[in-house]
């Protein structure tokens, strides 16, 4: 199972879902899905990973 930071990370930062949305052309829900648990894509979580400057490894992980 994957797990994230990207709530903690995007609260840090002062950032709205929709601001990370937009940003990367998703929508708001993608962003909310995310950080409720659900996996997404290699090329979102790339995406996300640019925008927010952090390597993917520093916002998904691998939970056992």
């Amino acid at each position: 199972m994957v797990s994230n930071n990207l709530r903690k990370i995007r609260l840090e930062r002062h950032l709205a879902q929709k601001d990370i949305a937009d940003a990367i052309g998703i929508c708001t829900r993608t962003i909310n899905r995310i950080e409720k648990g659900e996996s997404t894509s290699l090329e979102i979580a790339l995406l996300i990973s640019s925008y927010l400057d952090l390597r993917v490894e520093d916002i998904f992980f691998e939970h056992h």
